[in-house]
């Protein structure tokens, strides 16, 4: 790798175990240098009792429920989480509809032993069609029963209003809590790091992030977005992107980027 080759921050958290963040490989494969930094840290929500109405208590009646809907790879752990204690639970569940949105969260459902639907859907709205289409035709349908939706704290509303413009009943339950981190991002800690030549953005909630960081120099970084809805989230700051993923993977983030060199 050269020295020169362009440095991309990555918004995010690296992965967990191996040697290598998949996004830092598929960029270096394409000439670019690249490095992981979290601007946002993540807890599951207490639920250690699953009483009351909350996301335990819903899991513990599988029948009340049409299937499940999940748009991040947190929802998805921490309902394996949640299952783990739910035994006599777990083959109800998975014998029901779970939608999900980008193959990551697909994935961790299909870990877990479900069968995910709608992961190339590309966005929250876009799912909420793919829901619609598919509750209309599925005899769980006919009994009215609502998806359960599992979801972050700060979850957006497109998936809802999508929803609710569809007339698809759900209800949420929050099973993770997303809290911002402080920077400074751009440079590391005492180290001799060059300045990056573009920052991609993972979600809207990274966007804010760093806007309320107030940290000097982000305007003379390249930004890239990882999908549509935190595209609009950077727009909306005042950064529109040079480049934004076509799907949320690392080798479409990698292209976008190569596109724009």
């Amino acid at each position: 790798m050269r020295d020169d080759a362009p440095l991309v921050l990555l918004l995010r958290s690296r992965d967990e175990g191996g040697d290598e963040d998949r996004y830092e490989r598929a960029l270096r494969e394409r000439g670019f240098r690249a490095t992981c930094r979290p601007v946002l840290r993540f807890a599951f929500a207490g639920d250690d009792d699953f009483g009351g109405d909350d996301a335990g208590a819903a899991l513990r009646h599988p029948d009340r429920w049409a299937g499940l809907v999940l748009t991040s790879p947190r929802a998805a752990q921490a309902l394996e989480e949640m299952l783990r204690w739910l035994p006599d639970q777990v083959a109800a569940w998975e014998a029901k509809p779970a939608f999900a949105v980008g193959p990551k969260t697909a994935a961790e459902l299909r870990a877990g032993g479900l069968a995910p639907t709608g992961e190339e859907s590309g966005d929250a709205e876009a799912l909420g069609s793919v829901i619609a289409k598919n509750v209309r035709s599925n005899e769980e349908a006919a009994a009215e029963r609502p998806l359960l939706f599992l979801c972050g704290n700060r979850r957006r509303e497109a998936l809802p209003n999508r929803l609710r413009a569809e007339e698809v009943p759900f209800e949420e339950r929050v099973v993770y809590e997303t809290h911002l981190r402080t920077g400074p991002w751009l440079t590391s800690d005492g180290s001799d790091e060059a300045f990056p030549e573009w920052a991609v953005f993972f979600s809207p909630s990274g966007v804010e992030a760093v806007r309320q960081s107030g940290e000097a120099g982000w305007g003379a970084v390249r930004k890239a977005a990882l999908g549509p809805t935190t595209a609009t989230a950077l727009r909306e700051a005042g950064w529109p992107p040079e480049a934004v993923a076509r799907e949320p993977t690392p080798e479409a983030l990698a292209d976008a980027l190569a596109k724009c060199e």
